[in-house]
């Protein structure tokens, strides 16, 4: 079995593809393994082995859910097409097809495969995981009353909070957690009296409460619709929560500014404060709550580009440049296909044109998606059209076929631009009208994209037509293009129009 297991390295890229009977097909129990590499499958089949893990009464039970697991992994290994009647013969070779007892059988493997996913995210280290075995080691000391290595373990908790440098809402609940089970201790004790333990609880837990108010609210204000008289509630308790206890925390003050920006009161120096105030203290957070908080910040810059405040291009790039140095940017150490697509596209606009290159070829393989070399190589295509090397950009579009249709849209506009640069008029018009037909018959295209996408091509075309210097047929144009709202590849347009002024 540890042989087959192993052997999986081999053949983890063809798993997606293997039907594994009717009735396993889009189960929980196969969506499971299929998301556990070779090494965790290796270290599920230990687990399930291990005696300590087996309850007495299931002892029969688990044996047949082992069996099946072990039959699961062979039949991955050997490609083979799994039935339903197959797979019940194999565990019960003596018996009559019964559907309920393989289905019960199924789940008690669901059942083991979960508590083996636990067991292992339980065990990997993190902080909330290693403070959380402290604290359970804590209370068995309290209530065994083995005072003298409650005092040993309280210390090692201490320590271990002062060195580490989260001060996110968890922190401060496992601080008030801590307290409490100290007070404990103290009441325990009867010839013990301390006050400072309430005083710390309090304190941790009006901190836990607030931050975890503040990242509601924020969260609302991004990604919820929500009723405005509950957000106006949750905001009249953050501030008396705020006003009654003093909370003086740079956490929450983060928080604060954050909710601030996200309401639309904050203005530059709003931003700025924030900015600064999240370099300072990012570390605080978790990765995923520290790359949510700036984003924040983000999506402030690129609502002033929106608003055509250019001098947030640099701001901009300063804010991605210090995401990436500082990796607060990256999911599972990779980036996620808009930013990647933003940092480019505002490189090239500050024209960083060998930085933007250098570090698509860096994030080549760092792209959290399905379709990253499409990802890749659009953005790569698009900085070798902003340095003119057109013959790089063809290259590029003729070795590849987008699954994706929206990146799909987006490489045959750049080839229609990259054929305007180099005036081939014949080819350009051949381009437009195939355009045109492929967005006109493609149903997976939605309707603002097609409008986004024919106002496009409609003005490329006129723009082909257009004298330069013939300052009536340029004015027209321009006039048509401010009463056009959904377009594609506006900036570019704008500034093909302004170069024929000249």
């Amino acid at each position: 079995m540890y042989l087959i297991v192993r052997e999986l390295a081999a053949y983890e890229m063809r798993w997606p593809l293997i039907i594994i009977g009717v009735f396993m097909k889009n189960s929980k129990l196969l969506t499971l393994l299929e998301h556990l590499n070779s090494k965790e499958l290796e270290r599920l089949d230990l687990y399930l082995q291990s005696p300590f893990f087996i309850e007495e009464k299931n002892k029969e039970l688990h044996k047949r859910a082992y069996k099946l697991f072990i039959y699961i992994i062979d039949g991955m290994n050997d490609l083979k097409v799994l039935e339903k009647k197959e797979v019940y013969t194999h565990i019960y070779p003596k018996e009559i097809f019964k559907a309920v007892k393989i289905n019960q059988l199924m789940a008690y493997l669901v059942k083991k495969i979960e508590q083996f996913i636990v067991y292992k995210l339980q065990s990997n280290g993190s902080y909330y995981n290693d403070i959380h075995q402290k604290q359970l080691l804590l209370s068995f000391y309290i209530e065994n009353k083995i005072n003298r290595w409650y005092e040993a373990q309280k210390r090692d908790i201490d320590r271990f909070q002062t060195q580490i440098n989260l001060r996110d809402n968890f922190f401060y609940l496992y601080q008030f957690l801590i307290e409490c089970n100290h007070a404990k201790l103290v009441t325990l004790q009867s010839h013990r009296k301390e006050d400072r333990s309430l005083k710390n609880m309090l304190h941790s837990l009006d901190v836990f409460y607030v931050l975890s108010l503040l990242e509601i609210a924020c969260l609302l204000k991004t990604s919820f619709t929500f009723d405005s008289e509950d957000f106006l509630l949750l905001k009249d308790k953050i501030n008396s929560i705020l006003k009654l206890c003093n909370v003086s925390v740079s956490s929450v003050d983060v928080y604060k500014y954050a909710l601030e920006l996200l309401e639309g009161a904050g203005n530059d120096k709003m931003y700025v404060v924030y900015r600064d105030s999240l370099m300072q203290y990012y570390n605080y957070f978790t990765k995923g709550e520290a790359r949510n908080l700036f984003t924040h910040a983000l999506t402030y810059c690129i609502n002033q580009l929106n608003k055509r405040r250019d001098e947030y291009y640099e701001e901009c790039w300063n804010l991605y440049y210090s995401g990436i140095e500082k990796e607060i940017l990256y999911i599972d150490g990779k980036l996620m296909p808009s930013d990647l697509k933003n940092i480019t596209t505002i490189s090239l606009r500050l024209k960083k044109y060998e930085w933007a290159e250098e570090f698509l070829q860096q994030h080549k393989h760092r792209i959290q998606s399905t379709n990253s070399k499409e990802v890749y190589s659009f953005n790569l295509a698009n900085v070798y059209f902003h340095q003119q090397n057109y013959s790089a950009v063809h290259q590029i579009l003729a070795s590849l076929k987008c699954k994706d249709v929206y990146y799909d849209l987006a490489m045959r506009r750049l080839e229609i631009k990259v054929f305007y640069e180099q005036e081939e008029i014949e080819l350009l018009y051949a381009k437009i009208n195939a355009y045109r037909i492929f967005v006109r018959r493609n149903r997976n295209i939605d309707k603002d994209s097609k409008l986004m996408n024919n106002n496009f091509l409609s003005l490329v075309n006129k723009l082909i037509k257009i004298i330069p210097r013939d300052k009536k047929q340029i004015n027209s144009l321009g006039k048509e293009l401010q009463t056009i709202a959904k377009l594609a590849e506006r900036k570019w347009i704008i500034a093909k129009l302004e170069e024929l002024k000249k």
